[in-house]
């Protein structure tokens, strides 16, 4: 290459911050049990209030988890999200969260964006619905599920709803789907 540059390409040089290579032997080591714990992140804009929907169907079907979401402060959706949080005890807003690492960590399954946080989930092997957003995420999307390491959904479908609950469904409810995930991430 010119000027001597060097590439860094390839799983090994994802761009993570330290406090995730940190946790990934703990991460891994607590992974497989029963889900109780639910991440929700699906980017701090939340597009299109996906997160809404996305906690909805989750919470309609699954009483006994408790869910940790994550959006930013001006995604038009906290207003709603905040009043579903101060009548559900299950749900814990966490807003411009700065400890990512902790809630990945201690997350038992997530449901997220296919944007840079895809990386943070598979460093710490958390099985995952990764939902596509956005056009620049299909090609990470389509590699980890080519891979077996996300069930991966497109928010873009006309058959979201029933194409989630299958991959929610599958994710909550199957051990060994949950276990080849976080062995393939």
């Amino acid at each position: 290459l010119a000027g001597g540059a060097r590439l860094l390409l390839g799983p090994r040089y994802a761009p993570l911050r330290p406090e995730f290579a940190a946790l990934r032997e703990a991460a891994i080591a607590r992974r497989g049990g029963p889900v109780q714990r639910v991440l929700v992140a699906l980017g701090l804009t939340d597009v299109g209030g996906v997160t809404s929907r996305v906690l909805d169907r989750l919470r309609q079907r699954n009483g006994h988890l408790a869910f940790d979401v994550v959006l930013g402060s001006e995604a038009p959706s906290l207003p709603g999200l905040t009043r579903v949080a101060a009548h559900d005890p299950r749900v814990m807003l966490h807003i411009d969260a700065q400890d990512m690492a902790r809630l990945t960590l201690e997350a038992d399954v997530a449901f997220g964006a296919g944007g840079s946080t895809t990386w943070e989930r598979c460093a710490l092997g958390l099985p995952s619905v990764l939902l596509v957003l956005a056009e620049n995420q299909r090609p990470a999307a389509r590699a980890l599920a080519d891979r077996d390491a996300a069930l991966v959904v497109d928010a873009a479908d006309p058959d979201f709803a029933a194409a989630f609950d299958r991959a929610a469904v599958r994710l909550l409810n199957d051990t060994a789907t949950r276990t080849r995930l976080t062995a393939a991430s």
